[in-house]
């Protein structure tokens, strides 16, 4: 009976343990070809420009913590809801989207506000008149629909999905990066321009594949009070989140200068690689957590 019972439990996660080992090999096939290009990335940039670099992606992911609001979280879940229809999911996607899309103008202002005064500090031009301003704008709103289109992948459990969207992004970023570092000698810039090229491929990836069946043309102010009310707490978490993986780039730059945050830049580049084996885990742990608590089943939402 004993035995039985164990089986059982391994039958029930055996869909988890296929999606972990997809998304852990989404994850290991980029970072082995990041590791293998930094001879390269060394070669061409200073370690004042991936200090710049590194900060500025910081600012950019700081900023969509409060872009974000919270509601991905809340829309990946009500699209995982059963009760709800499809139209009334389409609905909740949609108007957070366009939601998200007007406050959207208020960030990047903040964002030019910061990332312009690093960039005239570091490099003593004007960031509107660089090659920086366009994939600045770019960055943020193909992260956000990156965050958005990856969350309610991960609930639907679409594995395959999720790592095509996130590996065909960064292959074609890096494309860009190369041609425009190594062929064009753009330096810092051509390298940003490439990483803002990668998450705006990977966005609409995301909206044509996974967000497509459910936006419509419309807005609800229900669902926009739906999104505010339970993606409101959602915020601190984000921001606490980006405090603890970010704020240290700012205390590196601030106390020992941009070119020491090179250096620091690339050696979490190379730790990065010990977070994909939990990562790829809660990913495709999420939505057998929604499934058993739809269930009533909270025993096995615990592995």
């Amino acid at each position: 009976m004993r035995i039985s019972k164990e089986m059982g439990k391994l039958e029930d996660y055996k869909g988890v343990n296929g999606k972990s080992a997809i998304y852990t090999l989404g994850t290991l096939l980029p970072k082995g070809l990041e590791y293998m290009l930094l001879p390269l990335w060394t070669r061409w940039l200073t370690v004042s420009e991936f200090g710049a670099i590194g900060l500025l992606v910081a600012v950019v992911k700081f900023s969509s913590s409060f872009l974000s609001i919270g509601f991905p979280s809340v829309m990946s879940r009500y699209v995982f809801d059963g009760d709800s229809s499809m139209r009334s999911k389409a609905s909740m996607v949609t108007t957070g989207l366009l939601f998200m899309s007007l406050i959207f103008g208020i960030v990047a202002i903040v964002f030019l506000l910061i990332g312009g005064k690093l960039w005239d500090e570091h490099f003593h031009e004007d960031l509107l008149s660089s090659k920086f301003a366009i994939p600045a704008f770019l960055f943020i709103a193909g992260l956000e629909l990156t965050i958005c289109g990856s969350a309610v992948a991960r609930v639907l459990g679409k594995a395959w999905s999720s790592v095509i969207c996130d590996s065909l992004g960064f292959f074609v970023g890096i494309g860009v990066s190369l041609l425009l570092v190594g062929g064009f000698k753009w330096g810092a810039e051509g390298r940003f321009w490439g990483i803002s090229t990668g998450f705006c491929l990977s966005g609409g990836l995301y909206m044509f594949c996974v967000l497509k069946p459910y936006l419509r043309i419309t807005f609800n102010f229900e669902h926009l009070r739906t999104l505010l009310k339970k993606g409101s707490p959602m915020i601190l978490h984000s921001i606490s989140g980006s405090v603890i993986l970010l704020s240290d780039r700012f205390f590196v730059e601030h106390y020992t200068g941009v070119a020491e945050l090179g250096v620091y830049t690339l050696a979490t580049t190379l730790a990065m690689v010990i977070s994909v084996g939990s990562a790829s885990v809660v990913s495709a742990w999420q939505p057998k957590v929604y499934h058993c608590l739809e269930l009533g089943d909270k025993e096995k939402t615990i592995p």
